[in-house]
Parts: structure tokens; sequence; C-alpha cells
């Protein structure tokens, strides 16, 4: 797929007698086709963003990256050997033309479904799994993408000119010894640039433990003091975020290693790799200070005994909470790289790191079978990825509404009370889809709890393609029970012959809602080469829906 094509919504559509067709060209007009890509750069057809103005759309295209594969950070992942060039397109809705484009080379982006990308008002963000980065940009009014700011191996916006100018102190340093100079390393930091009286930088802190210890002269061969740290705010009072007993049930089982995907190895990241990214060290930082101020002196010794795992973790999700918080998603690198989304999230240890991009702090952790985060999904509306700029009428959630709740509650006893299950295993699977994003749920009174009951496996307000059945879909009136519609995304009986040639292969629909009108689009792929896709209209005469 190279190309964007726009159509027109019929409102009026034409009526038809009963048992007649309707046709695509019935109910859409082609307004115009955008051709973006050639060759085997594609676009993802499971990626499709609006801006909240409505102005613009964001669609992705990829191509598999060429060699050589350079490294952008000393925190990239070295191992993944399916890298693509991702191209991010900004196009005008009205005009379809390109108003921006942002290309991320040798890079490895969950695309389907958003699930490495969100956007939130008009930041985006996007997390990338190969540079262990947080790419974070600006949609201005005229459709150009700014960089506001990259979070991962660096946190603040000046880190990289802090480490600048240490470099360039240490090489003056390192030259002068040769010559066997009078100075320390500390001039050549004065030397490189001027400091005011407000600056962040606490020299006292640098030479903390050298007092009445020999630091001989610079020509010997002993060890430079420190270097100077900024100044940094009490630990956060935070501290009801984390269990307080093992925090990876599994820890004992197997180790993760960074160094091969496809093999599991049986230790942890070695000493020798680069130390830890910015963002990694915000999150050790935490666990520390909450370990530390515990009472019980296990949980330091536990922090000391998950180092390793914790530091092998990788970065793959986030989520905007508002315009200042933003929530991470880090789980093992051997369950997420080259595994299907729903595998990588559904069994394995994940974590969810809550980060402030103002004082570039974590708040939070939490853990996949935390609880604490189950209760938060449940009555927060943040979590369950309603966006506060909607009503949420037609989003049914368990925030706000009882049947919604009820059916959630219904989820979890079932799996509690299945094979293998457990209490563990619901709160795990019912995290298993965080964070969600705001675009990802469909806004139609059909699939609202307070108005209809439906079977939620069978349908519900998460746009994502699922398995379906041979039976249509039957819609109940909420208070009276009385049966009102069915959607049946199978193709009409007299071409039913077609299924015979793939009988026992599964079938996935998508089924796409009209916001206002009864309207609805199935989309039902068989396989790599049959694809039907229905048109659903209300009709006066029969409950059943047209074909």
């Amino acid at each position: 797929m190279h190309a964007v094509q726009v159509y027109n919504y019929k409102s009026q559509l034409p009526r038809k007698d009963v048992g007649g067709t309707l046709g695509f060209n019935d109910v859409f007009d082609l307004r115009y086709e955008t051709v973006l890509t050639g060759g085997h750069e594609l676009l993802c057809k499971d990626f499709l963003l609006f801006t909240a103005d409505h102005r613009y759309m964001i669609v992705v295209s990829a191509v598999p990256s060429g060699f050589p594969r350079p490294l952008h950070n000393p925190s990239s992942l070295k191992n993944i050997f399916l890298l693509d060039d991702i191209t991010f397109w900004v196009l005008d809705i009205e005009k379809g033309q390109v108003t921006d484009k942002r290309v991320f080379m040798h890079d490895y982006i969950f695309l389907s479904n958003h699930a490495g990308v969100h956007l939130y008002d008009n930041m985006l963000g996007i997390a990338s799994v190969q540079n262990q980065s947080i790419y974070i940009l600006h949609i201005k009014d005229s459709g150009i993408l700014l960089d506001v700011r990259t979070i991962g191996y660096l946190n603040n916006e000046d880190d990289e000119l802090v480490l600048a100018r240490y470099r360039l102190a240490e090489q003056m340093y390192s030259n002068k010894k040769v010559t066997g100079g009078p100075e320390l390393f500390w001039d050549y930091m004065d030397n490189t640039g001027e400091e005011d009286e407000d600056s962040d930088w606490d020299r006292e802190r640098a030479w903390e433990g050298w007092e009445g210890s020999s630091l001989g002269s610079p020509s010997s061969d002993s060890t430079p003091p420190p270097l100077p740290v900024r100044r940094s705010e009490p630990p956060d009072s935070t501290n009801a975020m984390v269990p307080d007993g093992p925090i990876d049930r599994s820890r004992n089982g197997r180790a993760t290693s960074l160094r091969s995907f496809a093999t599991p190895s049986s230790t942890a990241i070695p000493y020798e790799c680069t130390p830890l990214s910015g963002v990694k060290q915000r999150l050790m930082a935490y666990l520390f200070r909450k370990a530390y101020a515990s009472d019980k002196t296990s949980q330091l010794t536990h922090f000391y005994q998950t180092f390793a795992h914790f530091a092998s973790l990788a970065l793959w999700r986030m989520h905007f909470l508002d315009n200042f918080h933003i929530v991470i998603k880090f789980g093992l690198a051997d369950a997420i790289v080259g595994k299907n989304i729903d595998s990588a999230t559904s069994s394995h240890t994940s974590f969810f790191v809550i980060y402030s991009l103002a004082t570039t702090k974590v708040l939070g952790v939490y853990e996949n079978t935390s609880e604490e985060l189950l209760k938060l999904y449940e009555d927060w509306q943040v979590c369950s990825g309603t966006p506060y700029n909607q009503s949420g009428f037609s989003i049914s959630n368990p925030t706000n509404s009882l049947f919604a709740r009820e059916e959630h509650s219904r989820r979890i006893r079932a799996v509690q009370k299945a094979r293998n299950g457990g209490p563990v295993q619901a709160v795990k699977r019912v995290l298993s889809g965080l964070p969600f994003n705001d675009q990802q749920f469909v806004d139609s009174p059909y699939l609202d709890h307070e108005l209809f009951s439906y079977d939620d496996k069978a349908i519900n307000n998460v746009d994502r393609a699922r398995p379906s059945g041979e039976h249509p879909i039957k819609f109940f009136d909420r208070q009276t029970g009385q049966f009102k519609f069915a959607i049946d995304p199978n193709l009409p009986l007299n071409s039913r012959q077609v299924y015979a040639q793939v009988r026992g292969v599964k079938r996935y629909v998508t089924c796409i809602f009209h916001p206002v009108d009864p309207f609805i689009l199935s989309i039902q792929q068989v396989n790599s080469s049959l694809t039907v896709v229905n048109l659903h209209i209300r009709r006066e005469q029969q409950l059943e829906p047209d074909q």
C-alpha cells in the first residue's frame, strides 16, 4: 500500500428494496488520492491518527533498513536485526497535501494499533525500542513537526551540553597531565565556561570524601576527584507504588541478556556494558530510595538482588497522562522484540513507570500484577484510555458504566476460576493492554453498554481485529432485553462456497462504526488473498441489517 485515499461519505444513503444490495460507490465518493511511497516502502495499514482539531492525519510507512546500522546512543540495543526506516507523514485532510514528515532511520517501533505511539492534544510521543528513547514532537497549527525533547539516554534538554563541557575539560586535563602543569581538573572546568552565582553545580559535593586524603599532583597517577553532580531534590515521598514482596516472581527461573533475543541467556547484562541510561538511572534511584526508606531491611537486600533484572529491562511503550507526566512501559527484551504484541504483554512481567517531564523524576512504579494499578484502571478515567476532552458518552469503560464494570468483573472471575488461572493471572490479563491509546476506542452509541447488551468477546469498543464466528452478532435492548438488530460480517449465503477453500483457517473481522449514523463497515480478513467488506445499514422493514 503506497497511497492514502480519502472519500466523502454520503449522509443521504440511497433507498434499496428489501433484498437489494448496496455498493461501495453508493456510500462513498473518492475525494483525492495522495501517493506517499514507492518500491518496497509500504504504509502501515493498522496506523492512523487524527489531531484534536481534525485538520491533520498522521500515517506511517516503513522499509527494511540497509547496512551499516549505527547505534544512536550507548543504550541502543545491539542485537535487533529486523530494523526499519520509519517515516511519519502529516497530511492536511482538507487538501490532501503533505505538510511535514519525520524519518527515523534504523529503528524498531511498535506501529500496529498505535502501540508504540501516543498523540495527546498536539503532542506526539514515539517510543523507540531500538534506541531505548522516547521522541516527543509538537504539531504546530501549520502541520509542521517540531522536536521538543528526547528522553532515554539523556533526561534534561541541556544534558548534551553539560557532557560536552566535561569532555572538553577532561581532554584539557589529560593534555596538561602530559606536560606536568600544576592545574587540577576543576580548574579546567572553570576555563570551559563561566558560571554565575546561581549555578546548579555543587563543588563541595564534588570533593566530598576526598578531604584529608592525598590528592597528589596533576602529573601523578592518582585518580582525579569525582565529577560534580547536580543538586537533587529530597527523595520523593511516594512509597505506595511498589509491592513489598518480590517484584519479579519468575526471577529465579531465568535471567535476561540483551546480547541475544533468540536464545535467553543464563546471565544478566555483563558489568562491562555501557552505563545505565538517564531514564533507567531515575528508575533505579526511585527503587533504591523506596527500599532505603522502608522499615524492612529485606527491602534493600531485595533491591540489590533484583538490580540486574531491572537493569536489563527494555523500554517499549509510552502514554501521556497529561502535558507533564507520561507512563513508560518496561518489559523483558527477550519477550517483546520480534514477538506479537499480545504475546509480549499477556504472559510476561512488565513494569509501568510514572515519569515527570518537568522534574525528570520517577513518581511511581507498578508491576503488571499490582492490584493497586488495577484499582486505578477501574476508577481513573485516563488509565482506561478515554481522553479528558471528550464526553465519553459512547465510550463505555469500567470508570463510567456500571454495566461495563460488571462485564469487567465477570472476565476477572472467569480467569480466576480457569485452569492455570488465579488472582495474579487475572490481574495480569486485565493490565496486559495498558497503556491504552485514546484513538484506539470506537465512539458509537451502538457500543454503549447503557443502551445495548451484546457479546463483549465478539465485539466491543476497542478498535482491533477479532476472531469471526459463524453466527451474526446480536444486540439487545439494555432495559427491555428485546432483540434489536444483528451484524453478520460473513459473506451472503449464496457466496459462502468461497469459505470451503479456506476451511479451518481463522477469520478476523474489524468493524468500523459511524459515530452518528446507523452505518457500519465490517472488514473480514480470511487470508492474505481474500478480504470480505460488508456495508451494514439500518432497514425499517426488517430487523436484520442489509449486506
